[in-house]
Parts: structure tokens; sequence; C-alpha cells
């Protein structure tokens, strides 16, 4: 009977020490929406390929839980063309006098990518860690779904 308690005992810490903050879900208190904006709550979801996706990059194995905190985002979609006389406007004089600049132009910090990722993650190849490197662009040819590229 001893030894069941203490091991109910070793699984309740094991379990109690390992459990990660719950995602942020509702709007923080003091917070109000902003007009033309719509309150996304946080959770948390599976990210990489299934072991079975022969289709898969390495890189994108294995998978992992990724939390995400509550956001706010605009009710309707932003076009580029929208984005940048909204940067023309507004943010250029907030670029100029901070230096901000976006997540498409900076550099990828490893030492901060490789805490999000799953342990053992081995260092990708420094020209992947290059300003606008997680940033997609759309092709100016046609890619058919099964298609396998070099």
């Amino acid at each position: 009977m001893k030894k069941w308690s203490f091991l109910l005992v070793v699984l309740l810490l094991i379990t109690g020490c390992s459990q990660t903050p719950k995602p942020i879900t509702k709007i923080p208190k003091g917070f109000n929406v902003p007009k033309g904006m719509v309150w996304i709550p946080g959770g948390t979801f599976t990210q990489g390929a299934l072991p079975n996706d022969t289709l898969a990059l390495p890189r994108e194995k294995p998978t992992f839980q990724v939390q995400v905190d509550g956001f706010f985002m605009d009710i309707t979609e932003v076009t580029n063309k929208q984005f940048a006389k909204f940067v023309q406007k507004q943010f250029a004089k907030f670029v100029q006098e901070t230096g901000y600049k976006t997540t498409a132009e900076r550099n990828i910090d490893w030492e901060i990518l490789k805490k999000q990722a799953p342990k053992n993650t081995p260092k990708p190849n420094d020209s992947l860690l290059k300003a606008g490197s997680l940033v997609f662009s759309k092709p100016n040819h046609t890619i058919k779904s099964c298609q396998i590229l070099p």
C-alpha cells in the first residue's frame, strides 16, 4: 500500500510540475476592442508534419504543441497596397524615430527560435536564418498540389 501511495505522490508531482500556463483566451481587463478589430482567443495547436507525410521536409518534423495568446485582428483583410499606404502615412515617422524593423526585416536569432522548437532540433543552415526567410511570396507560376520541388 505504501508503495502505491508513494507512486501516486510522485506521479502527481510530475504532472503538476510539467503543466504550462494556459494561453490568454479572454480580452485582458482594461483593454477595449479597437474600432474595426475583433478578439481572437488564444489556444494550443499542433505544428509540424505528421510522421507519415512523405512530402514533408525533415525540418517540418516532429510535430509539437504551440501555445498562442489571444490577439486583436482586423475585421477585414488588409491588402499589401493598403498596408503600404498606412506605412507611408503613419508608420514611416515611427520607423524613422525608433529604427523599428518588422519580423520580415530582422535576421532570425537561433538562440530565441530554438527555445520554441522541439528539444534537439538541429540548427538550420545560416542561409535560412536571414531576414525575410520566414516570409513567403506568391510564385509567378502554377504549382500543382502534388508537385515535389527539388
